[in-house]
């Protein structure tokens, strides 16, 4: 059952609770009230309790199931049980997010770049640079999200961003503060932002025989 990872959209209320279906599929994850439970089902958005996997709510109530604290069961046909899978969550956060605006010369610029979905540290998403060694993620004893090398340690990095609030740290009002050596101290940089937006997009539709077709491409 690991082809149940993957990005979900959302589909709309189910049972008075938000419901999301997997992009390609017909696999759904929704509410089920009468067992307070969260279920991922491969047939879809219907009134049942049958299930691949399941997380049961413990009474929070939530809204969503974009709670790592969630503990997902997943069916293993060799035990014929749910089992729990303390690896699996269910995250708010994109798949691929940027990291641009540090001009090149200053420190830690080679940290600009994409960044994908890597895992879960301290309850929040944590990203994985595409063509280098640096990650994001966020550090729950100080509220931050810092930019470091991935064999980094606890609050060790090259850059930080105050954002006990942010789910995911491509939001747009983050300040990222970077180590600057020749000053020993931490400075913000506001033309760094981590955003979750393509590194590449297209300009098609102008008819060649028209006036700045140019512009395609």
């Amino acid at each position: 059952n690991a082809d149940l990872c993957g990005e979900y959209v959302f589909a709309g209320s189910h049972a008075g609770r938000a419901a999301y279906l997997k992009r390609g599929s017909t696999t759904a994850i929704r509410y089920v009230p009468r067992c307070m439970r969260w279920v991922i089902d491969r047939h879809g958005l219907r009134d049942s309790d049958v299930c691949v996997a399941f997380a049961d709510d413990d009474g929070q109530d939530s809204q969503h199931p974009a709670r790592v604290e969630l503990v997902w069961h997943i069916w293993d046909s060799r035990a014929q049980a749910h089992v729990p899978d303390t690896e699996v969550a269910a995250l708010l956060g994109p798949a691929t997010l940027s990291l641009i605006g540090r001009a090149p010369g200053r420190e830690c610029h080679a940290s600009v770049g994409e960044y994908d979905l890597a895992g879960v540290y301290h309850g929040r998403p944590a990203y994985r640079q595409r063509s280098g060694d640096a990650v994001l993620r966020y550090h729950a004893p100080e509220g931050r999200w810092l930019l470091a090398a991935a064999d980094a340690m606890g609050n060790v990095c090259a850059a930080f961003a105050d954002g006990a609030a942010a789910q995911h740290p491509a939001c747009g009002d983050l300040t990222w503060n970077f180590w600057e050596a020749q000053r020993s101290a931490f400075v913000a940089d506001p033309a760094v932002r981590t955003m979750s937006c393509p590194s590449l997009l297209h300009i098609i539709g102008r008819d060649p025989a028209m006036e700045n077709a140019r512009i395609c491409g």
